[in-house]
Order: C-alpha cells, then structure tokens, then sequence
C-alpha cells in the first residue's frame, strides 16, 4: 500500500471516531419529554422527533414515539433547543413545533389551551378532563383517533374564535354535561364564533345535548350575537342539537349548517329529540339522519330542508305544554307555541322524507295568546317530499289553526290527504291523486287558457257576442277568429266544388260525342282508300284512341269530281 494511501485513511479513520460523540450528543438534544414528573415519581418521557419539519413541512405535527429516553439528569443543563424547557428549572415540557402541540394528558391539554402561541392541538391519547376547556381563540383540535371526556360536564365550550373539530375521535360530557358548548357575543358583530365539525367527529352526552348554543353569561338580555356553526359530524345524544330559548333577537341571530351525510341519532330517552330549537335560529339542513322518539321541538326559528331523512318511532300523545323544555308527543315536527318563547317559526321543505311510525307529521299546538296572533301559526311550506303519518294519524295534527300550510307538491300518506284541497292547503290548480301524490289539476281550452273547462261546452253558448269586442288582440282571439271563418267558408266551397264538378262532367261528355262524331267521319272516308300500307301507321298502345301518324293512300275517281293526290295526310284535332 502506498503511503498516501495509508495516511488518507487514518485520516479517516480520525475523522469518524471524533463525529460519534457529536451525532450522540445531538441525538441527546433532540429528545423531549413530554410530561412533567408528578410527586418525583418518574424521570423517562417520550421522545419527539420533527421528521417533517427538516424537510420544509410547516403546520404538521411531529412524529412521536415511544423509545428509550435517557434520564433528564444526564442533560447538560445548558444543552437546550429554544422550544423546551430545561425539567429541573421549568418543572413542565412545553414541545410547540410551528404552532403545532402533541399533548397526551389533561395537563398538556389546559397548557395548550391557554397558550396563544399554539394553534393546532394534536391528540395522542384519549384524556379524561374535570373542568372545561375554554376556547378563546382561532384554533384546531385534531382528535387524531382520541377522545375527550369530561366525567361531570363539558368537554370543550367555545367562548370565541374560529374554531375547528377534525380528524376521527369524540367529545363526551358525561352526567348533566353536553357534548360542545358555544356561546356569541353581547354586540352585533358577525363570525364572533365560528365553529366547524368535521365528518369524523362524534359528539356525545349521557343526558344532555350533543352541541348546545349558549346566550352570553354576561349578557343582561341574554344575547348570542355571530354564531355560525357547520356541523358535518354525527351526534350521540337524549337531546341532539339545541339553541337556548332566550336568544330571541331576529338579527344576526346564530346559523346552523347541518351538512350533507350528518347523523344526529337520539334514541335513548322516551321524549329523545335530534333538535330542540327553543331560540331563534337559521337552520339550513341537507340531506341528514334524523332518528329519535320524538321530531324536532320548535318553538322559534326558521328552517329549510332539503333533501332531508327523518323518522320517528315514539308513542303519539298529548304534551305537557307546562314544562320547562319540550314534551316529545311522537311527530316529526312538533310545532309549540308558547308566550315565553320569540315564536316566528318558518318551515320550508324541498325534498326528503319525513315519516312518524305512531304519529302525525305535523303536530302544532299551544296557547298563542292576544298578543301573539300576529306571529302564528306556523309558515309551512312544502316544495317536495314524501310524508308519511302513523296508522289513522294525520300529516297537519294539533289544535292550532291551520290557515298558513302551502303545499306545491310531495306525496303525502295520511287521514287528512282527501281534505287537503278542502282545506285550501294546495296551492291552485293542483289536487292529490289516488297514489297521494301532489299533481296538476287543471285543463286548458286551447282558445281560452285562462279559462277552466272542467264543465262540459255546449253547442250553443250564451254569451253575448259582443263580449268578443272586449277581448285583447292575443293569439287565442286570432285563432278563434281563424277557425269560425273556416266554419263558415267550408259549405261554400262544397257546393261550388259541387257544381264545378257536374258542370264539368257535362262539358267533357259534349266534347268527348264530339270528338268521337269526328273522327267516325274520317273513317267512312278512310274506308273508301284502295290500298293502304299499314308500315306507315303507327297505333300507340297506351292511348285510348288510335293516333294515325302517317299513310299513303292510292289516288280515287269520285263521282262528283276529282280529288288531288295526296301524300300525307293529318286528322284534324
């Protein structure tokens, strides 16, 4: 070997065994624990490792892993990466990785609740919780497959701030507590709190509401101004979705999406509802899962539907208008008006299905009062859809008076159906067939559309005929114009036709004797020819008469004269 060679590879040789005590030390620096040590009674954490964030990825959590970490005590004190605190002086681990913070106990959770410099929670453990977690500000909560519990309230309530559930994973208050808590503001300000939850969430509540709207506790009227919720997720709850009933302002009042492909399934109560809308409320609902003992309890909002799927399995019975919340009586949509409550409710329906096993579709009761007739009933308005009612029940039941029911189509199964067009609930020109289905009754006269022929026309009609005077110029009159001068001109032309055909038939048979007369005479002369050559006739077949193109005939001596030869000869037409 040469000796340039011997000496590169001492060199590197030396190179190597110097870098192993500093790729150890690094590797030291990087771990992280991730919880602080309670009463002394561990000194081992995990270890977190921002694979991604090396490689230009921002706002992505790092991995985290369980391995063998060494004790915090062999640190160098001083050997710190800017982002965790040293155990000894801190007493707490706080890994914020581009706003990014991985918790795995309730600790880490309060810590990162409250820390402004975090905006994205990532979970890596289902947490058990005792108090609220407080809400503030922008942020995001990944559930990451986890869950959060409160074993005595709510696991998280919205105060303020855009505020996003997502990945896979439940919110689960347990006793009295509801699943979320939102609240607005005490000003008129829009987008105050702007929740979303996303498809993978899953809402719960042992007794409670699975998402429950809140006015401000420091609101002398109760107001919840600039609430906007989006909820995509699915709910577990007695009582689903509620808004308080003392949010009663009109105006910017809270909004309530409940997309496409939702469920809110309520069916552990025997007066279990998917909505209580007590306040006023926005509600668009898509096409969502609906399924408790009883419908929606609504004492005030406004509410479009469409495509939605509502089914309803409880007993049908008078309610308790005297209780605090609602009485479920077993239809889809319980309609109660109460003196307490801001009223002014508005449904209006574009497609789905909303059936009741036991009970009516409809079902609207309460004591309105004087002052309250102006506000109801209900506005009711259906586009599309099918409703289908219990055995013997009704789709409009109750005792509220229902003059403010508009129906455009649907199919309907119900005790009432045959009532609907006596009762003025379909709009004109529409009735219910014999399949229940919403239809077109109407038959227009094509010289008159505006006009309703359901009465048999007669031929003699009595109007006076200077009403045709009065009429506007339109196309109908033209027409109707058109088709009398027809009817009048036809015998006319018949009879002319008539005669012109007679006439005619005698004009032909004058001039065909005559034709024939003529040419019997030019034959008696032909027969007086001698010699005739029959090659110079020609006889077309396809006439009826013969036509003699051509002949010669043999000079003859006549008797009174002479005639002249001849050479060609042509019959006279």
């Amino acid at each position: 070997m040469k000796k340039t060679q011997i000496v590169a590879a001492l060199a590197f040789a030396f190179m190597l065994g110097a870098a192993i005590p500093i790729i150890q030390l690094s590797t030291a620096s990087s771990v992280v624990a991730s919880e602080a040590v309670e009463e002394g009674a561990s000194s081992a954490a995990e270890g977190v490792t921002d694979t991604e964030s090396a490689e230009g990825t921002s706002d992505d959590v790092a991995d985290v892993t369980d391995g063998d970490v060494a004790d915090d005590n062999t640190l160098d004190d001083n050997t710190t990466d800017g982002n965790v605190a040293d155990d000894n002086d801190a007493g707490q681990t706080t890994p914020i990785i581009n706003g990014v913070m991985a918790v795995t106990t309730e600790a880490m959770f309060a810590e990162a609740l409250a820390n402004a410099e975090v905006n994205k929670i990532v979970l890596e453990a289902d947490l058990d919780v005792v108090a609220s977690g407080i809400i503030e500000r922008d942020l995001t909560i990944d559930l990451n497959g986890h869950s959060i519990t409160n074993q005595k309230g709510v696991p998280v309530a919205v105060y303020s701030g855009k505020v996003t559930l997502t990945g896979s994973g439940v919110l689960h208050g347990r006793g009295w507590g509801n699943g979320l808590e939102v609240f607005g503001s005490t000003e008129n300000v829009s987008n105050y709190s702007v929740v979303t939850i996303g498809e993978g969430v899953i809402l719960k509540s042992d007794a409670m509401y699975g998402l429950s709207i809140l006015p401000n506790a420091s609101s002398a009227t109760k107001d919840s101004y600039g609430i906007v919720v989006n909820f995509a997720g699915k709910m577990e709850a007695p009582y689903g979705f509620s808004i308080h009933g003392s949010i009663q302002h009109q105006t910017n009042c809270p909004e309530i999406n409940i997309l496409n492909g939702a469920e809110i399934i309520s069916v552990t109560e025997s007066d279990s509802t998917p909505i209580y809308a007590a306040g006023v409320g926005n509600w668009r609902i898509g096409a969502v899962k609906l399924r408790g003992k009883t419908g929606l309890g609504i004492r005030a909002g406004r509410f479009d539907f469409a495509g939605t799927d509502i089914e309803i399995d409880g007993e049908m019975r008078e309610p308790n208008t005297g209780s605090g919340g609602i009485d479920g009586v077993g239809a889809v949509f319980q309609i109660e008006h109460h003196k307490s409550y801001a009223d002014a409710i508005v449904l209006d329906i574009n497609g789905g299905t909303y059936r009741s096993v036991q009970g009516d579709v409809f079902y609207e009761y309460g004591d309105l009062g004087a002052t309250r007739a102006a506000k109801a009933p209900a506005d009711i308005n259906i586009k599309a859809g099918s409703f289908i009612a219990g055995p013997g029940r009704e789709i409009f039941g109750g005792t509220i008076q229902k003059d403010d029911i508009e129906i455009w189509g649907g199919t309907f199964k119900g005790a009432d159906v045959a009532q609907f067009q006596e009762n003025g609930y379909l709009k004109e020109n529409l009735k219910v067939d014999e399949n229940g289905t919403v239809v077109a009754d109407v038959k227009i006269d094509p010289v008159k559309p505006d006009t309703n022929t359901d009465e048999p026309m007669t031929d003699n009609p009595t109007e006076d005929e200077n009403d045709e005077a009065d009429l506007p110029n339109t196309g109908a009159r033209r027409s109707r114009g058109i088709a009398s001068a027809v009817a009048t001109a036809t015998p006319v032309v018949l009879l002319l036709g008539a005669a012109a055909v007679f006439y005619s038939g005698r004009i032909l048979k004058r001039r065909y004797a005559a034709r024939m007369a003529e040419i019997d005479c030019e034959i008696s002369q032909m027969e007086t020819i001698e010699k005739l050559e029959p090659s110079r006739v020609v006889i077309d077949e396809g006439d009826e008469e013969p036509v003699i193109e051509r002949f010669v005939a043999v000079p003859i001596e006549r008797e009174e004269k002479k005639l002249p030869q001849v050479d060609v000869f042509v019959p006279k037409d």
